[in-house]
């Protein structure tokens, strides 16, 4: 979904992402499965959004920092804001047996005339994936 706001720095695009993990649903064959589908679909969504606005890539991308869709973007200038402030701060996490499975698979990412200036997890919530709170400004 796309949203553009009008933001004292003027219009801010936004994106809320939500790409593939697997057909079946498990991060497990996911991983080794679905990377070039995730990674097919940010150029895509791209193709549509103003290069001239300030924009904002946000959601669960079903990878990690090192991600193919999250180096696709990272290398065209945008900052992964939750890797940046947080390193490898789980945003994720799944009970199996006797333990946790956490993984950072939540990302904030800024293009253009955005900085951000702090980002949080919120350890709350009955949702697999944690809430997450940036502040970003001109920059």
């Amino acid at each position: 979904m796309r949203l553009i706001a009008q933001t004292a720095l003027g219009p801010v695009q936004a994106l809320n992402l939500h790409p593939p993990v697997s057909p079946s649903g498990s991060r497990v064959s996911g991983s080794f499965t679905t990377g070039r589908v995730r990674l097919d679909e940010i150029p895509a969504f791209a193709k549509d959004l103003d290069e001239g606005l300030p924009t904002l890539w946000v959601g669960d991308f079903n990878e990690e920092a090192d991600g193919d869709a999250i180096c696709w973007l990272t290398d065209r200038g945008a900052h992964n804001a939750v890797s940046e402030h947080l390193e490898s701060q789980p945003t994720w996490r799944w009970p199996v047996e006797s333990m946790t499975q956490r993984f950072q698979l939540d990302h904030v990412l800024c293009k253009g005339a955005l900085r951000t200036v702090g980002v949080q997890v919120l350890q709350r919530g009955n949702s697999d994936h944690l809430p997450i709170v940036a502040e970003s400004v001109a920059g």
